[in-house]
């Protein structure tokens, strides 16, 4: 019994940035879900250093188009990332960062799944506030799963996406 508490203890203590992530999403109900872009252009050059690795390493190339309401797209097929040029450069790190999730993420995974996927890479890559992540991803609870059944995965898309 004690060690069942301990270990319900650490898992909520557990400093683990995914683990972190799943509380923070389970906190939201789904009608919460939502983006709110940051503004500002203080990480211009680490959007322009993730846009060159995107493009030396995964051999995407990383585009400016605007689909209205719709802040980024990824093509594997076409290996081309498409980003909303009116988003702020500390926004497109982050929309930059979703999309080659998209990129890395395996393949077969639902909708939810997939999302779940690429905003952990995300939120590995960025280290933003993991309060708007988890927002954004309210609407994909049902593949939450995903964090824990490709953790590693998601840890390797992180490191390569982050030059390490």
């Amino acid at each position: 019994m004690w060690h069942l508490l301990a270990a319900c203890v650490l898992s909520l203590c557990s400093t683990d940035p995914l683990d972190r992530l799943e509380r923070e999403v389970s906190g939201f109900t789904f009608w919460e879900q939502s983006y709110e872009a940051p503004v500002g252009n203080s990480r211009e050059q680490e959007y322009q250093r993730l846009q060159r690795l995107v493009w030396m390493v995964l051999g995407v190339q990383v585009q400016a188009s605007a689909t209205p309401g719709v802040a980024g797209l990824a093509s594997r097929e076409a290996r081309i990332i498409a980003i909303d040029p009116t988003l702020s450069p500390n926004a497109a790190l982050q929309v930059l960062a979703h999309e080659a999730g998209h990129i890395l993420q395996p393949e077969g995974l639902s909708k939810a799944e997939a999302e779940v996927f690429a905003d952990a890479v995300a939120y590995l890559v960025t280290g933003d506030d993991v309060h708007v992540y988890g927002r954004y991803l309210a609407g994909s609870k049902n593949g939450l799963h995903v964090m824990r059944a490709y953790r590693r995965e998601i840890e390797w898309a992180a490191r390569v996406l982050s030059g390490r």
